[in-house]
């Protein structure tokens, strides 16, 4: 199976995350058998484009779209949950910037949805908080 990963242990909190971030526009004839089983626990998708070029930025909205399709997931548990109102952030892997701050404050809206609606089947130790304060924290 062909797929470039990155992965980053965080703490957020005091609850701990796996960030794996990997390249899903794929040759489908480079998939194997088990590239659906990637999203068995993804929790957030981050859209992202390359702003020299007009066609990446384009294809955002069929990205979109293929992330919140509801038949994409064949288990309820597996659902992405949209996570919105994250800013733009232009981020530049060779210059090193704002790759931190962007995937910190995805990471936060992503834990704090999480939270909002409970655990997961595949994240079952992230607890239920009931306080507004302990929730805030996260958003």
């Amino acid at each position: 199976m062909f797929h470039r990963f990155v992965t980053k242990d965080i703490i957020i909190g005091n609850i701990p995350a796996d960030i794996l971030v990997w390249d899903d526009e794929i040759p489908k004839a480079a998939r194997g058998p088990d590239h659906r089983k990637l999203y068995l626990s993804v929790h957030c998708c981050a859209l992202t484009f390359d702003v020299t070029n007009a066609a990446s930025f384009e294809a955002l909205d069929k990205w979109r779209a293929r992330c919140l399709r509801p038949e994409s997931h064949t288990h309820p548990s597996t659902r992405v949950l949209p996570v919105f109102g994250v800013p733009y952030f232009e981020v530049s892997a060779k210059e090193s910037t704002n790759i931190e701050e962007a995937f910190d404050i995805i990471t936060r809206k992503a834990l704090a949805r999480s939270i909002q609606h409970g655990p997961s089947p595949s994240f079952p130790d992230l607890p239920r908080w009931r306080k507004t304060k302990e929730k805030e924290k996260f958003m």
